[in-house]
């Protein structure tokens, strides 16, 4: 879908699907009156276009994963807010609900998977005002190589790892425009990976994952 969406732009498109929408096997989230998640039908790829709550962060769609058999939430949070997914102290109210998101700049974010048997449960991954985290499985943040020879930078990914300690660690991926040798690895729950158009540079990914 996402291919169509960019080819829509200068070319007639014709996208085939088996069932009456559009999507497959993925869904967006939304949440009800209870402020609980639950799934709707896909109608666009949009990254952070969930139904925004100010205190509340949840994954923005699921989808289901063939290799691994399990359903996957997915969350691509803004990287400046991540910190702030819990907080040391109460907000004086519970907002209220609101529609649309914040989120349509341009800004570096980091993705963040959860794993299910089922969609029945798609966790609520912060709750800002009860001062809660529900930690993802996996974190997947991406930067220059520049930013990774930049200590002041790779402090702020292990920031990121601390603050939200995800159970299965985290995924670094370096984007080097030059090809330079594999990334030295900065932490013991953190692997490094070069980016790249070979799909077994992911393996550690999947690793993570068994």
């Amino acid at each position: 879908m996402g291919a169509a969406w960019a080819l829509d732009r200068e070319h007639e498109v014709v996208v085939y699907e088996a069932d009456a929408r559009l999507g497959g096997h993925a869904h967006t989230v939304d949440l009800d009156d209870d402020d609980k998640p639950f799934l709707r039908d896909l109608k666009e790829i949009a990254f952070g276009r969930q139904a925004h709550h100010p205190t509340i962060r949840i994954p923005e769609f699921v989808v289901h994963s063939r290799r691994i058999d399990k359903y996957v939430t997915v969350k691509m949070a803004v990287a400046r807010e991540i910190e702030t997914f819990v907080v040391p102290f109460t907000p004086p109210v519970r907002p209220k609900k609101k529609t649309g998101d914040t989120s349509y700049a341009l800004d570096t974010r980091v993705m963040l998977l959860s794993f299910l048997p089922t969609p029945d449960n798609i966790p609520i991954l912060a709750d800002i005002y009860d001062g809660t985290l529900n930690s993802p499985h996996l974190m997947i943040e991406y930067i220059t190589v520049g930013e990774f020879e930049n200590p002041a930078a790779l402090d702020e990914v292990k920031r990121h790892q601390t603050a939200l300690n995800p159970k299965l660690g985290m995924c670094l991926i370096v984007i080097d425009p030059g090809g330079k040798a594999k990334p030295e690895k900065i932490a013991e729950s953190i692997d490094t990976i070069a980016a790249s158009f070979d799909p077994s540079t992911l393996e550690p990914i999947f690793t993570r994952l068994t």
